[in-house]
């Protein structure tokens, strides 16, 4: 009689614009993997959807599962943001002790991860899957929406910790790991490692969604920088960035 595998199941608990869109792409390539996307984001339009999202929030659980069994891969896995849940400690928790396996996406650079989030919210462009060039977009950033932003992002980073706390995950690190092409073979194979799979070469058509960086995209950077020097905040600063006069 032949033996029946045992799925394995695993999350990606990450943060916003971390690249965990790319890391799903990636690994879902592999055959025997299905990685879903936020599966508790639902589509507003829906007649149904506040009735539904009510339900969803008192049975995480169940719903997370209801995915799995639909799965026919070998592994299956979905990501999932902090805020998604209104408890994520608890479900996050409790998928671990049930063997579920906990992939972190984090990055390191929140400035970074500021500037692409308030680009994105400001074209509703989220990702790129083309090489051609997109428009030559720029955008005036205020002080105070900058700092709301980093407030924001230290938040979200700081329930992160507390919610992974006890547990042991695997850590996959935008800057680390994803951001250069070059990396995305020796990072997926390790993942697939980590998760029962076997080897299998794996690329993405996903581009970066703004090809220039964010100190050609914001047009008042330099002021805006000045007056970030001035505020806790300043280390965020990369070193290339910091004048004289705000050493």
């Amino acid at each position: 009689m032949s033996l029946i595998r045992k799925k394995t199941k695993f999350v990606l608990f990450t943060q916003g614009r971390s690249g965990s869109t790319l890391l799903r792409n990636l690994i879902n390539a592999h055959p025997d993997i299905q990685c879903d996307g936020e599966i508790f984001i639902l589509n507003p339009n829906h007649s149904k959807a506040r009735q539904m999202s009510s339900f969803i929030m008192k049975n995480p659980e169940s719903y997370i599962e209801t995915h799995c069994r639909l799965s026919e891969r070998l592994i299956y896995g979905f990501s999932v943001l902090d805020h998604q849940l209104h408890h994520p400690e608890k479900v996050i928790k409790q998928l671990y002790l049930s063997g579920w396996k906990i992939v972190s996406v984090s990055r390191n650079d929140i400035l970074a991860q500021c500037f692409s989030n308030l680009f994105a919210q400001r074209t509703n462009l989220w990702h790129r899957w083309t090489d051609k060039p997109g428009a030559r977009f720029t955008t005036h950033i205020t002080i105070d929406e900058l700092t709301n932003e980093i407030n924001w992002w230290m938040q979200r980073e700081k329930n992160e910790g507390n919610i992974l706390e006890g547990i042991n995950p695997y850590h996959i690190v935008y800057e680390d790991n994803l951001q250069d092409q070059a990396c995305w073979p020796k990072t997926t194979q390790k993942l697939f490692e980590y998760l029962g799979a076997n080897p299998f070469a794996v690329t993405s058509a996903l581009k970066k969604t703004y090809s220039r960086h964010y100190s050609e995209i914001v047009e008042n950077f330099d002021a805006l920088m000045d007056s970030l020097s001035n505020t806790a905040f300043s280390h965020l600063i990369p070193n290339q960035f910091k004048s004289s006069k705000r050493d």
